[in-house]
């Protein structure tokens, strides 16, 4: 794209849905879908952190020594929450 490689990769989800993704990087559609499927883990925890689940963004915190004790309790609770999950059996 304007002298610059992209490269592509896909999948049919489950759903049927296809996913594609794209990267400046040149690598293996497989590096690409791993590194897309990273990216999205962390995406998809800080949505829980900030809008579900935990609601971070509720607590309108400005200092940053608060905000930075904050996010280490969420992260906390975070680890706890999928440890405990991780015993679970889901029917």
């Amino acid at each position: 794209m304007y002298g610059h490689m992209v490269c592509f990769a896909g999948l049919r989800k489950e759903d049927g849905a296809l996913l594609i993704v794209m990267s400046n990087q040149n690598v293996t559609a497989k590096a690409i879908l791993d590194t897309y499927k990273n990216r999205w883990s962390i995406e998809e925890l800080f949505r829980k952190l900030k809008s579900s689940g935990f609601n971070w963004e509720g607590t309108h915190m400005k200092h940053d020594k608060r905000l930075v004790t904050l996010l280490i309790i969420l992260g906390m609770a975070t680890l706890g929450a999928y440890l405990s999950g991780l015993g679970t059996t889901i029917p």
